[in-house]
C-alpha cells in the first residue's frame, strides 16, 4: 500500500473533504489543489471537468513512554524497597522492541502508543517476583504468572512507569558438632556429628527436615528469601548450648599459643553422693549439665591442688563444714534452705530466626554438649554373713545402673580375694530383666566384664560363681570390684559405690568367712577390725589422664597391702594372751 486512495469518476462540482481518525494517530495537516481546511476538514473543494484535485492528509502516532526500571528484589517481596540495587544488562521487551538496561537499571521505550506485553529475558538461577507499572501513581496493567508479563495500554502523552524485580533463592548450610566444652563455639578438635535430625519452619509450617553427613552438614538449598526457623530434634544425652548463623564460611575456631601452658582449673563442684551418703569435691564447672538437676551441689571454693583441682585429701571434708544446709541451720534460719546451684550459662535458645536475601548462603553452627552419665555400682554376695567352707562355692552380683545420660564402654573390674576361683561358665547378665548377650568375664587377676554402650536408664545385673580353693586358711576374705566408662563426648566416667558393698567413693566389695578343718574353735575369740586409710582413693568422679591404669595400679597395691585379707580388712584370732595376725 502507498497510502493513496482515487475517487474516479467524480462529478464536477464543490467537495468537502475530510479522514475517519484511526485510534492511536492525530492529524497534523490536510490541504488540497482548492479550498481551505478548517480543523479535520478541508471545505470548498471545487472538481471541475476533466480536472484531477489532490488532497494530502499528514498523520501521526499518539505520542506515549513507557519507563522500565530493573531492580533486585532481595527479600523477594515484589516491592522495590531502599536500598535495593539496580541491575543492569537485562534485556526488556515490549511486544517485538527490546532495550538492554544500562547501569542505573533503566530503559525507555518511546513514542509508544496502543496495546503492549512489557516482559523481560530471565537469565537461569532468576526468578521474577513481580512487574508493577503505574500511570500518575495509579497502578495499571494485568500481570499473567503464566507468561511473567504485563498488558498495558499506552495513551497519548502518557508516561507510564514500571519497576520489574528478580530474586536468587538462597540456603542455609548447618554445621553440627559436639560442643565438649559447652561454650556455644565450634572449637578446634572438637568434632563433627552425624545423624542430627535439623528442622527448618517458616510462620506455622515446617518447609524441610534434614539428616546430618558425616561431616556434621546439611543444606536447606532453593529457598526464597525470607525469615526461616532453625531447630534441631534434641537428642537424650545431649544439651544444646546454641544455634549461631553467619554468611561468612564456618570454620572452627582456632586459638594459637607460641608456648603451651597448663591451664590451672578455677572451678569446682561439691556434690552429694547420696549411694555413699557423704560430699564429694569434684572437678567439674558449677554449670555442668550432668548435674544441673542436682539440688544440693553447690560451688567449691575450698583448698586446691596445684592444677587448681579439689584438694585430694581435704576437698570433700570442705564441703562438708560449709554445707550451706549446715550454715542455715546454724545462723537461725526458719527451715532449711536448700543449697544453690549456680548456674552461669542462661538457658540455651533452641531455636534461630536466620534471614535469607537473594542468593545468600548463610552458615549455621548447632553445637550440643555430651551430658556427663552417672555409673553406680554395688556387688553382695549370697553367704548372707554365714561362714563357708573349703571348697564350696559363693556366688556374687555385681549391679550396674546408668542415669543423666548414656554411657559407651562401660567395663566392670572385679578382683576376687585370694583363694576363690572363677567357675567358667556360671556368669549370667540381665539388661533391665532380659537376657543380655555380652562375652563372658575373663577372669585372669582381675576379672573383667565389657558391657559396651549403655544407655540412660539401663540396669545391668552381673552375676559368678567362685570355688573356695581345698587348701584354704581360715580367715575371712574381701573382694574388690569397680566400674568405668565414658560419656558420649568422650569423657572417662568412674562409676559411684552404692550402700550395697561400699568400701570407699568408687569401690564395692564383699567379705566370705572361711573356716578351714584346722579352725581352733570356741579356743578364738574372732573379730573383724576396719583399717582406715587416710585420705580417699579417688577424689573426682571422673578419672585422671592415666585413666584405668592408676585405678589397677592402687587396686594391686591394696591387694597387696591387705594380702589374702583384702583391701580394707584384717583378722585377729586372740587366744588367751597371744595374738595372730593373718
Amino acid at each position: 500500500m502507498n497510502g493513496e486512495v482515487t475517487i474516479d469518476p467524480l462529478n464536477t462540482g464543490s467537495y468537502n473533504v475530510e479522514e475517519n481518525q484511526k485510534e492511536g494517530y492525530k492529524l497534523l495537516s490536510a490541504e488540497c489543489t482548492s479550498g481551505s481546511q478548517d480543523g479535520e476538514t478541508v471545505y470548498g473543494v471545487e472538481v471541475t471537468t476533466n480536472e484531477t484535485v489532490t488532497c494530502t492528509f499528514i498523520n501521526t502516532r499518539e505520542r506515549g513512554t513507557v519507563n522500565v526500571t530493573k531492580y533486585h528484589d532481595l527479600n523477594a517481596n515484589g516491592i522495590s524497597d531502599e536500598g535495593e540495587e539496580l541491575l543492569a544488562d537485562w534485556t526488556i521487551n515490549l511486544n517485538e522492541d527490546s532495550e538492554v538496561t544500562g547501569e542505573d537499571g533503566e530503559v525507555t521505550f518511546n513514542p509508544v502508543t496502543g496495546e503492549y506485553e512489557l516482559s523481560e529475558d530471565l537469565p537461569e538461577g532468576w526468578i521474577q517476583s513481580n512487574i508493577a507499572c503505574s500511570l500518575d501513581e495509579e497502578g495499571i496493567g494485568t500481570y499473567s504468572e503464566e507468561s511473567k508479563s504485563l498488558a498495558l495500554t499506552v495513551g497519548a502523552d502518557q508516561v507510564i512507569n514500571c519497576e520489574i524485580g528478580n530474586y536468587q533463592n538462597g540456603e542455609i548450610i548447618v554445621t553440627k558438632y559436639s560442643d565438649d566444652n559447652g561454650n556455644g563455639i565450634w572449637d578446634e578438635g572438637e568434632k563433627a556429628l552425624g545423624g542430627w535430625e535439623m528442622n527448618l519452619e517458616q510462620g506455622e509450617s515446617l518447609e524441610e527436615q534434614t539428616t546430618s553427613e558425616e561431616n556434621g552438614q546439611t543444606t536447606f538449598n532453593d529457598l526464597t528469601p525470607g525469615t526461616y526457623v532453625l531447630s534441631e530434634d534434641q537428642k537424650e544425652g545431649w544439651a544444646l548450648t546454641g544455634i549461631s548463623c553467619d554468611i561468612e564460611e564456618p570454620n572452627p575456631t582456632v586459638t594459637p599459643t607460641v608456648t603451651p601452658t597448663p591451664e590451672v582449673f578455677t572451678g569446682g563442684l561439691c556434690h552429694w553422693n547420696e549411694g555413699a551418703d557423704k560430699w564429694n569435691a569434684l572437678a567439674v564447672e558449677t554449670d555442668n549439665p550432668g548435674h544441673i538437676n542436682h539440688e544440693l551441689d553447690f560451688p567449691y571454693e575450698g583448698p586446691r591442688e596445684e592444677n587448681g583441682h579439689p584438694d585430694n585429701k581435704t576437698g570433700d571434708d570442705w564441703c562438708a563444714e560449709n554445707d550451706p544446709n549446715l550454715r542455715s541451720e546454724t545462723l537461725g534460719l526458719v527451715d532449711q534452705v536448700e543449697a544453690a546451684v549456680i548456674d552461669t550459662i542462661d538457658e540455651p535458645i533452641d531455636t534461630k530466626k536466620v534471614e535469607v536475601t537473594s542468593g545468600q548462603t548463610v552458615n549455621c553452627e548447632v553445637g550440643n554438649q555430651p551430658l556427663i552419665p552417672e555409673l553406680t555400682i554395688a556387688k553382695r554376695n549370697d553367704t548372707g554373713g554365714a561362714p563357708r567352707v573349703p571348697g564350696d562355692v559363693v556366688t556374687f552380683t555385681l549391679t550396674i545402673k546408668v542415669s543423666e545420660s548414656d554411657a559407651e564402654s562401660v567395663e566392670v573390674i572385679d578382683v576376687p580375694s585370694e583363694g576363690f576361683q572363677y567357675v567358667g561358665g556360671s556368669w549370667t547378665a540381665l539388661k533391665n530383666g532380659l537376657p543380655f548377650i555380652i562375652p563372658e568375664p575373663t577372669y585372669a587377676s582381675p576379672g573383667t566384664w565389657s558391657l559396651g554402650d549403655l544407655l540412660n536408664g539401663d540396669e545391668v545385673v552381673l552375676t559368678y560363681q567362685a570355688k573356695v580353693a581345698a587348701t584354704q586358711d581360715t580367715g575371712v576374705y574381701p573382694d574388690l570390684a569397680w566400674s568405668e566408662g565414658q560419656s558420649l563426648g568422650g569423657e572417662q566416667v568412674l562409676a559411684l559405690a552404692q550402700p550395697e558393698g561400699y568400701i570407699d567413693e568408687n569401690f564395692v566389695g564383699t567379705e566370705v568367712e572361711i573356716l578351714a578343718d584346722n579352725y581352733i574353735g570356741d579356743s578364738l575369740d574372732i573379730r573383724r577390725e576396719e583399717k582406715r586409710e587416710e585420705g580417699k582413693v579417688l577424689g573426682a568422679a571422673t578419672l585422671p589422664a592415666t585413666g584405668s591404669a592408676t585405678i589397677l595400679a592402687l587396686a594391686a597395691l591394696l591387694m597387696v597391702v591387705a594380702g589374702a585379707g583384702g583391701v580394707a580388712y584384717g583378722l585377729r584370732l586372740k587366744k588367751k594372751e597371744k595374738l595372730i595376725l593373718l
